[in-house]
């Protein structure tokens, strides 16, 4: 019994000896299964001499002159570009307006660019004490052509350029079909323009200060290619008649904006206009969908174009020099495009 007993306490010793070398207090205390704090863990760690355990929650501290009152540079914000005259292409020139410009071989010396349309914050006094009506083929206009000698202006386009929204906020009254599908607008349409002061009964197409043509689009349509090119060929018809009977003042000739060059069948039409000797005004839409750069890179082209083919011609071109850029959605450039339809209505007949 007594031998046992010493063997007992010795291993007794050992274990606890095994113990105190190899587990930390941290160890001990989990497995006595006390609940200890951060704070006592920390102090046991610190307090055992056998375990070299780093204590936890020990932070370095920053020491050196690059931590010792460093301050954070604070550059200054980099200027907005802006369109400054000085950044204009040389073969344009802007007017009064910034959603207006002008090829500079257009212009002489008694020509001041930056009057020119001065007055686009207004509405024109003709549109504006004005008002629009579609005629109907039918009943005002007999399935034939208007014959009263009307003025007439014509919107041309490609599908899905916006043509009937831009009208629509030309006329500011939705008479123009809209539609997300493009070739909505398979037949001409006619807007007449009525003074304010005349009564309803008065307001026949005779009595018209001038009429607005809303000619279906050209290029892709959701349509059948036989009617595609049956209608497009009606376009051209109707533009010859027109300008034969001495009505048709201008076209304006929409382009999307967002292209990065004119499509092959813009150029076709632009072509077929000159050939056809009508005079048209280009106007790119959509300009708020895209960047001032892009729009200006477009307008310099189309200015170009009008310098080489009035260079062609001895000064004679039918593209006219004054480029428009609008939004219907923003109502960009919308007067200033009032002011040169009641222009072309104000004109009489045989006068550019």
């Amino acid at each position: 019994n007594s031998t046992t007993s010493n063997i007992l306490e010795k291993q007794e010793g050992i274990s606890t000896i095994t113990m105190n070398r190899v587990t930390p207090p941290l160890i001990k205390c989990c497995i006595r299964r006390r609940p200890v704090s951060a704070s006592t863990s920390i102090s046991l760690l610190q307090s055992s001499p056998e375990t070299n355990i780093s204590p936890p929650f020990q932070h370095r501290k920053f020491s050196g002159k690059a931590h010792q009152g460093a301050k954070r540079k604070i550059r200054a914000p980099k200027p907005k570009r802006r369109l400054e005259q000085k950044r204009i292409p040389p073969m344009l020139s802007a007017t009064a307006s910034p959603h207006v410009f002008v090829a500079k071989t257009a212009l002489d010396e008694s020509i001041d660019p930056s009057l020119l349309f001065s007055d686009g914050q207004t509405i024109p006094p003709m549109l504006a004490n004005g008002t629009f009506q579609y005629l109907s083929p039918k009943k005002d206009l007999n399935f034939q052509y208007p014959s009263h000698g009307i003025p007439e202006v014509a919107f041309l386009g490609r599908s899905n350029v916006g043509k009937s929204s831009l009208i629509n906020a030309v006329m500011r009254k939705n008479l123009c079909v809209t539609s997300k599908h493009p070739g909505r607008t398979q037949l001409p349409h006619f807007m007449a323009l009525y003074p304010n002061s005349q009564e309803p009964e008065e307001r026949v197409p005779a009595n018209a200060s001038g009429l607005i043509i809303d000619l279906p689009g050209y290029g892709y349509a959701a349509a059948p290619k036989e009617a595609v090119e049956a209608w497009q060929s009606d376009t051209q018809d109707l533009l010859l008649d027109r300008l034969d009977k001495g009505v048709l003042q201008r076209l304006f000739l929409l382009m999307d904006a967002r292209r990065d060059d004119f499509a092959e069948m813009d150029r076709t039409v632009l072509g077929w206009l000159e050939d056809a000797q009508i005079p048209y005004s280009v106007v790119l839409t959509k300009t708020d969908r895209t960047t001032k750069p892009k729009v200006i890179k477009l307008v310099n082209e189309l200015c170009m174009r009008y310098s080489s083919q009035s260079a062609l011609e001895d000064g004679l071109a039918f593209q006219s020099p004054i480029v428009h850029t609008t939004s219907s959605k923003r109502k960009w450039g919308i007067h200033e495009l009032m002011l040169s339809l009641e222009a072309e209505f104000s004109q009489e007949d045989g006068e550019d």
